[in-house]
């Protein structure tokens, strides 16, 4: 549940922290189509989980009988979606056509591990408990790319797509 409400919140803390960040940093402005990001966001992650939520509730036992193959359907799940996104981003991020990609991937391991020491820090310090504390740190660091590549690759372009998805590539490796 906790994964669920950590995801949920930052991903539409992102429709506004985006473009106000840019703004502060950058000196120059991005422009959010914040409902239609939120219609994606509902889309990605609300109607699934409610969706789960809800076959769960209606039907127990057959949830409780595909429950066991669940997390192996996660994994290949995630593998088809990294390897698509990594696919889509290759020719930005590999080759002679992407001299600067180092950055893009040194970014996507750093940033993790920093926000995850940031993350365990702020989170013992509003007073959570050690299981809270870990569980926050880390979700922070596995925080799934997927949801940034599509909202990405469909909102801004493939150029604003290739972060996450050589986040995902990296991040898969990171989680193992």
């Amino acid at each position: 549940a906790l994964s669920i409400v950590l995801t949920l919140s930052t991903t539409l803390f992102g429709v506004v922290a985006t473009p106000v960040l840019v703004s502060l940093l950058l000196g120059s402005s991005v422009p959010v189509d914040a409902p239609s990001v939120l219609r994606s966001t509902a889309t990605l992650v609300l109607a699934p989980l409610l969706g789960g939520l809800g076959f769960v509730s209606a039907c127990p036992r057959p949830a409780a009988a595909i429950a066991p193959a669940c997390p192996a359907a996660a994994v290949v799940a995630t593998l088809c979606l990294v390897a698509g996104g990594a696919a889509n981003a290759a020719g930005l991020t590999v080759g002679a056509h992407a001299a600067g990609a180092w950055k893009a991937h040194a970014g996507v391991i750093i940033t993790p591990l920093v926000a995850c020491a940031a993350a365990a820090r702020i989170s013992s310090a509003c007073g959570l408990s050690g299981v809270a504390v870990r569980t926050v740190a880390i979700e922070t660091l596995v925080k799934s790319p997927t949801v940034a590549y599509v909202l990405a690759i469909t909102h801004f372009g493939a150029a604003a797509a290739v972060p996450p998805a050589v986040a995902m590539v990296w991040l898969l490796a990171l989680r193992a």
